[in-house]
């Protein structure tokens, strides 16, 4: 959990598979509620991310 900005993010990964995580991230914004707008954003950002990073993991030969 941490907050930014006068919100409160909270973010749970669960493992799927050896291979696939689930992400779920919630970001209420003081007595308003749920921030969706900035919760999409931040998974957007995260996929980005990952992306960018999955083709260096793909590169390296796996154990038997």
């Amino acid at each position: 959990m941490g907050e930014a900005l006068h919100r409160e993010i909270t973010v749970q990964l669960e493992p799927v598979t050896p291979a696939l995580t689930r992400l779920e991230m919630a970001v209420r914004q003081g007595l308003l509620g749920r921030d969706r707008a900035t919760s999409a954003e931040l998974i957007e950002q995260t996929a980005r991310a990952l992306q960018e990073v999955r083709p260096a993991a793909a590169a390296s030969p796996r154990a038997p």
